[in-house]
């Protein structure tokens, strides 16, 4: 049995924090327990900076909020795919008031595998209404759970066969084996990089890209022509610090978060075409690489290890050069 990282939405760090559809004021504390269940995942897993408020915008910047209500089902296998998380959704239809059913089925013996299982709820133990938990181990006919919004014995631990009858809708998120067999925590394993860009002819983000390649627009961020004006990027663990270089406007802020909609998580101006970019790394396994694309000549740059705002060898671009695309990886 696995035991990921428990956080509470009511927890003083967050709980006010918006987390709202168009049209309503809610907060992680009244209406996250979703994207409260899928940070735990994501920090066990994945990036132990990752907390409630990281997986609230990025489910708001993404349309994932209900009005008036939690969190869509459709949240949960594209916020964990971000993070290369597999997840599988196991049912279509309400599974309350059954005893079984094959995603029962498929949910117990998943929690006998050590993986783990998110769970909507409904009224009984758990809630009055509709709630998310995470479920994370299976044992002599009763299951394990992380509550976020309680730490009563009763809703951390109870017989399957009452989780069974309450329950709504279950998915699937695989555990690493090498997580279940005890061997060294995830983070001895070489850090991920992930990173978007913004492209101001069309004033949308690109997909997210983990890593890089030389053949596939998969391998890189942004579109051949079309300038870029912000960059954000995260860590599967460890700290990044990046900053961009503005055309006639200079150097930026030092940026240490992610997000597509806080203009404190990426760097860059909206409208102003960034030139130059210039990114370090602490607490990563493997060394953090980058390297930009020209727009002007249709070429890329140099690979750069470096950070430094003065210093070409140690930044990618060239001023007055808009870039169009960016390369980042760990080697």
């Amino acid at each position: 049995m696995v035991k990921p990282v428990s956080y509470l939405q009511k927890d003083p760090r967050w709980k006010d924090h918006n987390y709202s559809a168009k049209g309503e004021s809610k907060t992680i504390g009244s209406s996250g327990c979703g994207t409260t269940c899928t940070a735990m995942v994501i920090a066990t897993l994945k990036d132990k900076n990752v907390t409630p408020v990281t997986t609230s915008e990025w489910s708001m910047a993404h349309g994932y909020k209900a009005l008036n209500q939690g969190t869509y089902y459709s949240y949960f296998v594209p916020q964990l795919s971000a993070y290369g998380i597999p997840c599988k959704k196991l049912n279509s239809s309400n599974l309350y008031g059954l005893s079984s059913s094959a995603a029962h089925t498929e949910a117990l013996n998943a929690l006998k595998k050590s993986d783990w299982v998110i769970a909507c709820m409904g009224k009984g133990n758990w809630t009055s209404s509709g709630h998310f938990i995470l479920v994370y181990g299976y044992e002599n006919g009763y299951v394990f759970i992380n509550d976020p919004a309680s730490t009563k014995a009763a809703r951390l631990k109870n017989t399957w066969d009452l989780f069974a009858g309450q329950v709504r809708c279950l998915w699937t998120v695989t555990v690493p084996s090498e997580l279940k067999s005890g061997s060294p925590a995830l983070s001895e394993a070489k850090t991920k990089v992930t990173y978007t860009s913004h492209r101001i002819a069309t004033n949308t983000w690109g997909n997210d890209i983990t890593g890089y390649n030389l053949v596939s627009s998969m391998g890189y961020s942004g579109s051949f022509g079309k300038s870029i004006d912000k960059v954000a990027i995260r860590l599967s663990q460890g700290t990044v610090t990046y900053t961009a270089h503005r055309l006639g406007a200079g150097w930026g802020g030092e940026i240490t978060g992610y997000s597509k909609t806080d203009t404190r998580q990426y760097a860059g101006s909206a409208g102003k075409p960034i030139d130059a970019i210039a990114i370090k790394a602490t607490g990563i396994v493997g060394t953090l690489k980058y390297r930009v694309h020209r727009k002007t000549d249709n070429k890329w740059g140099n690979w750069i290890t470096g950070y430094s705002k003065t210093d070409t060898r140690q930044y990618a671009g060239s001023f007055g050069i808009e870039i169009d695309a960016i390369q980042i990886g760990i080697e």
